[in-house]
C-alpha cells in the first residue's frame, strides 16, 4: 500500500497542471492508502487495537467513496 501511495503522490505532483479533477482523485487515493496502510499496521499489532482499526478502516472506506467524484470522466 505504500508503494502505490507513494506513485499516487507522484501523480498528484504531475496532475497540479493538467486537471483539478485529478488532483481531487489522486489526492483521496493517497489518504485512502495510507490509511490503509495504517490500517494493515495495526492488524499486524496482533489486533491490540481494535477501535483504531476500525476508525482507520472505516474514514479509508469514506476516502474511497469521494475519490469516486471522478466517476463522470468514464463517460
Amino acid at each position: 500500500m505504500l508503494t502505490m501511495g507513494l506513485l499516487c503522490l507522484i501523480y498528484l505532483i504531475c496532475a497540479l497542471r493538467t486537471n483539478i479533477v485529478f488532483v481531487g482523485i489522486f489526492a483521496t487515493l493517497l489518504a485512502a492508502f495510507c490509511l490503509l496502510a495504517g490500517a494493515y499496521w495495526q492488524v499486524s499489532n496482533v489486533m491490540r487495537n481494535y477501535r483504531r482499526l476500525s476508525l482507520l478502516l472505516l474514514v479509508h472506506v469514506h476516502l474511497l467513496h469521494a475519490h469516486l467524484s471522478g466517476e463522470y470522466l468514464r463517460q
